[in-house]
Order: structure tokens, then C-alpha cells, then sequence
């Protein structure tokens, strides 16, 4: 789990990832999920397999949980984070 610096916990990433996906402001079925942890808030990005009723993260190509961040500056740990995940995902897929 990353700790995501200047996150807020608001969650808007949790239901537009589950918006996205399946029409519904559901966030228990979103890829991503927010932890508030001791040290900050923690995200967790699910790319392996679906646990829980949750789907994979599919990396959308508008990316929504980046697009409508609340902290979004120029430089923003989620979008940072994704794009790490991303690569690694299409590396091992390829």
C-alpha cells in the first residue's frame, strides 16, 4: 500500500472508478480504495485479481479517480502511482 502525499481521504477516486465501471457511485466495487492510515491516507490499487465483489483496475484511458481528484496539482501522487502501476501491468502483460 502507498501512502499518498497531500491526499485528502475524500474518497472521489473510490466513486468515480465505481461510476465508471458500473453506473453506480459504489465505491466497495471500485479498483482503488483509500485507507486512513496513522501517517497519511493509503491507496490501494487492485491489478492482480478482484477480491471482495471488486473489479481489476482496467486503467481507463480518461482516468477519472486522476481527472476529478480534489488535490489535483501539478504534480499529483495518484496520477504518479497509476502510471507506475500501469507500466508495470503492461510490461507483464505484453
Amino acid at each position: 500500500m502507498e501512502i499518498l502525499k497531500g491526499c485528502v481521504g475524500c474518497r472521489v477516486c473510490e466513486l468515480l472508478c465505481s461510476y465508471n465501471k458500473f453506473k453506480k457511485f459504489q465505491p466497495s466495487k471500485a479498483a482503488i480504495k483509500i485507507h486512513n492510515l496513522a501517517d497519511g491516507f493509503g491507496v490501494e490499487l487492485f491489478t492482480e485479481e478482484a477480491l471482495n465483489g471488486r473489479f481489476v483496475c482496467e486503467f481507463c484511458e480518461d482516468k477519472p479517480c486522476i481527472k476529478y481528484c480534489i488535490e489535483l496539482k501539478a504534480k499529483n501522487p495518484l496520477r504518479d502511482l497509476l502510471s507506475v502501476e500501469e507500466k508495470k501491468y503492461k510490461l507483464k502483460n505484453d
